[in-house]
């Protein structure tokens, strides 16, 4: 018999749910255990998992640390998540729409895009792999090849031509 044949014996396996649901972890016991099942596959050395003395039984000491540390990864994903009602979300969506700042952002975007417009072929292209692909410079310069120093160069033109542009924009905005 192999390891998952030992362990998936009938009264083994709601052995091993009751051990899940024991070690706190409620209606996902069931998922637990199969997970647990996984784990065993996974294992290099499944001998040493097989009790010596029945040969039919696995070592029930490695099963409860897997299971254990399945539950404790289980509440520890549990507590990062946060969950929120349908209808909080509903009330907030209705209650927290900034309409200046949504025109405000609109009128940004609107200036990025038109000195985008406005700049060269050569020059939108970089900047659009560069932004948009998340390239490092060194990469952008490997896979283009094109020299690093010119990508910079480049980059920081257009950069400048935006934050021109974009200050230009909001001076006009306070008049």
């Amino acid at each position: 018999m192999n390891l998952l044949e030992i362990a998936y014996t009938t009264e083994r396996h709601s052995d091993w749910i009751v051990m899940a649901q024991n070690l706190g972890a409620g209606h996902y016991a069931e998922d637990i255990v199969q997970e647990m099942y996984i784990k065993l596959s996974e294992i290099k050395n499944p001998e040493r998992l097989i009790d010596k003395n029945n040969p039919n039984q696995l070592v029930g000491f490695y099963v409860y640390t897997i299971i254990r540390s399945l539950i404790v990864d289980l509440q520890r994903v549990q507590k990062r998540t946060k969950i929120i009602s349908i209808e909080h979300i509903k009330e907030l969506e209705a209650s927290e729409v900034d309409f200046e700042f949504e025109a405000e952002y609109a009128k940004k975007l609107e200036v990025i895009e038109q000195s985008k417009a406005d700049m060269g072929w050569y020059d939108l292209k970089l900047f659009e792999l560069y932004h948009n692909e998340g390239l490092s410079i060194r990469k952008l310069s490997k896979e283009t090849r094109i020299s690093a120093s010119s990508i910079f160069n480049t980059l920081t033109n257009a950069k400048s031509k935006i934050n021109e542009a974009y200050n230009e924009a909001k001076k006009e905005s306070t008049k």
